[in-house]
């Protein structure tokens, strides 16, 4: 059966709001005002219109489904994947698929819980999406998730859309998640405003690493959790510290520092707990891309993992 796209969309989980760009649905997962605030960095806008942790979620029988895609910003490379229960069965590489086409996943036998993961870090469009046999919306409540960050939470490190730490993450808790990860970002209550029709239950917020030598990095966070506390005054809310990186040892202690500002302005807020991101990794190349800043595959699964089992005992 192909789906208009306004059916599609009834399936579709990390999604503010849709747009239509040239007959294909497209994701935006900020509201209107943070989209136009973001366009004073080329950088922010355009990741800010990547698909990272959008997912079409639905029950069905179906040996195969496909779909018309294009590509309409893409930063770096990852994935499409389909997972079934939970379990990875499918994945097409962005760099081997262009910028438009068709693509069609094999299915196993049998009633199944399908999970289609869209691009981390590009801006994907969708059409004439087709699922072979029957299959039905998937309308378990779950609690709604916001998680703010950087390039971390966005995804970017593993290039595997499916192995991100919040996709990692969120197949353990099965929150209804919105990411509003974006590549390069820090702690800017510019971008912390209230979203109309939309309040979290919960929010996973984790920044830091990309202004850690920065000389108003104090101001910055100090605004931005005096802010966090008149939009979501008595959210549960988890906070991660920056993960330790690899690439200026010298300037760990700086690091370090940053952390203990973010950790002091947190717990101003008794919804708020703080976890030390040093200790959710090894400090150690293997766990990281050759950056020695973003967790790669393993790290990432790793990190999703520990995260997963802290929110279920914290949120």
């Amino acid at each position: 059966m192909k789906l208009s796209n306004q059916t599609l969309s009834k399936l579709i989980k990390g999604a503010y709001q849709f747009k239509t760009q040239d007959g294909y649905l497209t994701f935006r997962r900020f509201d209107e005002a943070q989209l136009e605030y973001l366009k004073f960095r080329d950088f922010f806008e355009v990741r800010s219109r990547s698909s990272a942790s959008v997912t079409a979620e639905f029950m069905t029988d179906a040996n195969e489904i496909s779909f018309d895609f294009k590509v309409f910003d893409l930063c770096s490379c990852d994935t499409v994947d389909v997972y079934v229960n939970n379990f990875a069965v499918g994945r097409k590489y962005v760099k081997d698929i262009g910028n438009k086409g068709k693509l069609s996943f094999a299915l196993p036998e049998g009633k199944k819980r399908v999970t289609l993961y869209f691009p981390t870090d590009a801006g994907f469009g969708v059409k004439n999406f087709k699922i072979e046999g029957s299959w039905r919306r998937i309308n378990k409540k779950a609690p709604k998730v916001l998680w703010i960050g950087d390039s971390i939470t966005q995804g970017y490190g593993s290039l595997i859309t499916g192995i991100t730490y919040v996709n990692v993450a969120n197949r353990i808790l099965g929150y209804d998640i919105l990411n509003q990860g974006i590549g390069g970002y820090y702690y800017d209550a510019g971008v912390l405003t209230p979203m109309e029709g939309y309040y979290p239950d919960k929010i996973i917020l984790a920044m830091g690493t990309n202004q850690y030598l920065s000389a108003d990095k104090e101001e910055k966070i100090v605004g931005f959790f005096e802010k966090f506390r008149k939009v979501y005054p008595t959210v549960p809310t988890l906070v991660i510290t920056p993960l330790w990186r690899g690439d200026a040892p010298s300037r760990l202690s700086e690091l370090v520092a940053t952390a203990d500002i973010i950790k002091r302005e947190a717990m101003r807020s008794e919804n708020v707990t703080v976890v030390d991101g040093f200790d959710l990794l090894p400090h150690l190349p293997e766990y990281y891309m050759p950056d020695l800043l973003h967790p790669n595959p393993l790290g990432m699964q790793i990190m999703g993992e520990t995260v997963a089992e802290i929110a279920k005992k914290i949120l």
